[in-house]
């Protein structure tokens, strides 16, 4: 059995004679097959020119036909073009064209027009199927590198969804942008339809579907480097943490406001500061539906998890509805694992396939779920990086990829997970405080699971958490240049260290949207105004000495306010080095 491939240039005379005859011979002959390939004006001699060298052939004008042995495969066996196709047809069929050139000419029109539409058609359905544009910034970063094959192989956004992947990051880092963007080729994943690199974040932004931020840009808890003051105060390190992603995610968030799309999911990856983050972005995005901005605290969860499973030696991935309430830091955060549970555990009571048992029962030691296991996971990520690892990068990648699959595609098993969102009144906590709590996921959604009984340990945790992120958001705005005072001579020191403000211009985020507004938007000069020194003065920055307060808590109207730093012949003390911020007191 033949087939025979006849292709040509749409607008060719001789091609519309040779297709003729070749649809003439397959109706006669059962055993006679025709492929035809029709090429535009503007493609053909690229086409011809690949086709002729990669099979050794001389060059050849329109039309090309050649022969293929179905039944023997092999090389194609070239027949030449109009002419030798019809000397070849009448030779071995006894057939030969009728047409003029009169009728050569209609038909070569005809094809012409027909392949124009088709070439219309095409272009129509690729612009009617758009890719999803996903964005992901600090692109640099080793947690991306992990995360990229996970994002393109279909089980984070479903195999029916191309991607547009944006990798956003400094200019410093274009270079290994342009690394990366190579390597997201070489991958060759069949969603893919393009990689791109930006350090540009309004144009990476643009028409986006979803922006993952993985941004840390003043890591909490990291050692000083050489420029950092080795004496400087905890309280102004955090003031310099917090205010640095204050300003940047601030930038990213009027950004997100023009640029993405109105139904864009925003993920804030960094777990430490995912609700701060969170938070400061629902604060300068008011077009896009509070439900579509979540921070990522599933890397923790994921570690209580892999802890439970050593302790019981079942597999991680059959532990279930572990809750991270409150925020991922260690200080207001509670992992609970009174409500978690085991599938499939082998042990004498057997069940159906959905049947479980809780991990308390299993474990049988309150002492260890309530000391051992908070300390085992306090110190898991340190415990990890002491085998030799750099940095957590796996994990982490794993953590925001399957958060973001189960609010995709939505969760297979139906569990529960925790998720930084925005509250909406659950639990008792403040209205439109971003808060890590328990969720289902589904398909392109999240639920708040509500109604779960609050321990008072879980409660004290709770309001901890909402005491320092409120704290947080208003220190990051507004650095400590002195104590903070308030009623009753009391001064404010919370766990978090953070001074929410004096007692007469306090501004309280109570978690209602007008005073989350006023945090979000506030500036010194605005919601914020520093207050005025003795003399009317507003008070100055960092370098600013603290007022030193007397027996009754007041400062003395009788004494000249204090100077700008330390003068230059003597040594800062512990009393006005604003760094140690402290006061004096009564005997």
């Amino acid at each position: 059995m033949a087939k025979f491939v006849i292709a040509g240039q749409a607008d060719c005379p001789y091609y519309a004679r040779v297709e003729l005859l070749a649809d003439q011979l397959s109706l006669n002959l059962p055993d006679f097959r025709v492929h035809k390939i029709v090429k535009h004006p503007d493609e053909w001699e690229d086409w011809l020119s690949d086709t002729c060298d990669s099979n050794g052939w001389a060059r050849q004008r329109s039309p090309l036909v050649w022969r293929e042995l179905i039944d023997r495969g092999g090389k194609g066996v070239l027949i030449g073009g109009s002419n030798d196709f019809q000397e070849y047809a009448h030779e071995y069929y006894g057939i030969q064209s009728p047409l003029t050139t009169a009728d050569m000419k209609s038909v070569a029109s005809e094809n012409n027009d027909a392949k124009l539409k088709d070439i219309e058609i095409a272009r129509v359905a690729a612009e009617e199927i758009q890719p999803l544009v996903v964005v992901v910034t600090n692109a640099s970063s080793p947690v991306v590198y992990h995360m990229i094959p996970r994002l393109l192989e279909g089980s984070v956004f479903g195999t029916d969804s191309e991607i547009s992947l944006r990798l956003l990051d400094s200019e410093e880092n274009s270079e290994n942008l342009e690394g990366l963007v190579m390597e997201c080729e070489d991958m060759a994943q069949p969603l893919l339809r393009r990689a791109a690199a930006y350090t540009d974040a309004a144009a990476a932004f643009r028409g986006a579907g979803v922006i993952i931020f993985m941004d840390d840009p003043a890591p909490e808890g990291s050692p000083p480097s050489d420029d950092d003051d080795p004496d400087e105060h905890p309280l102004l390190r955090r003031h310099r943490c917090l205010k640095a992603n204050e300003e940047l995610f601030s930038y990213y968030g009027e950004t997100v406001e023009k640029e993405a799309l109105h139904d864009c999911k925003i993920v804030a990856a960094e777990e430490t500061l995912a609700a701060f983050n969170t938070q400061i972005l629902v604060g300068k995005v008011t077009r896009i539906p509070r439900q579509n901005f979540v921070g990522v605290t599933r890397a923790l969860e994921n570690d209580a998890k892999s802890i439970l499973a050593r302790r019981l030696k079942v597999k991680m991935s059959d532990v279930a509805d572990v809750i991270v309430w409150g925020t991922a830091a260690a200080e207001t955060r509670f992992v609970d694992v009174s409500r978690s549970r085991v599938n499939r555990y082998d042990g004498s009571i057997y069940g159906p396939s959905d049947y479980s048992r809780a991990v308390p029962e299993l474990v049988h030691d309150d002492k260890w779920l309530e000391t051992e296991f908070p300390e085992t996971l306090a110190g898991h990520s340190e415990a990890v990086m002491k085998t030799g690892l750099k940095c957590l990068a796996s994990s982490r990648a794993a953590a925001v990829t399957s958060m973001l699959r189960d609010w995709w595609v939505g969760s297979v098993t139906g569990d529960i997970h925790s998720l930084a969102v925005v509250n909406e009144g659950w639990y008792d906590l403040p209205e439109g405080l971003v808060i890590s709590l328990p969720v289902l996921m589904h398909q392109g959604s999240w639920e708040a699971v509500q109604n779960l009984d609050i321990t008072p340990e879980i409660r004290a945790k709770l309001d901890e958490a909402v005491k320092g992120l409120q704290g947080d958001l208003l220190l990051a705005i507004r650095p400590p240049s002195a104590p903070t005072v308030v009623a009753d001579d009391e001064v404010v020191a919370d766990g978090n260290d953070a001074a929410v403000a004096d007692g007469n211009d306090a501004v309280v985020a109570d978690g209602n949207d007008e005073a989350l507004s006023k945090v979000f938007g506030a500036t010194e000069d605005e919601s914020a105004p520093a207050p005025a020194d003795q003399n009317g003065g507003e008070t100055p920055g960092e370098d600013v000495v603290p007022e030193v307060t007397e027996g009754d808590g007041t400062t003395d109207p009788t004494e000249d306010p204090p100077a700008a730093g330390p003068p230059a012949d003597t040594e800062p003390t512990e009393d006005t080095d604003i760094n140690h911020q402290q006061t004096t007191e009564d005997d």
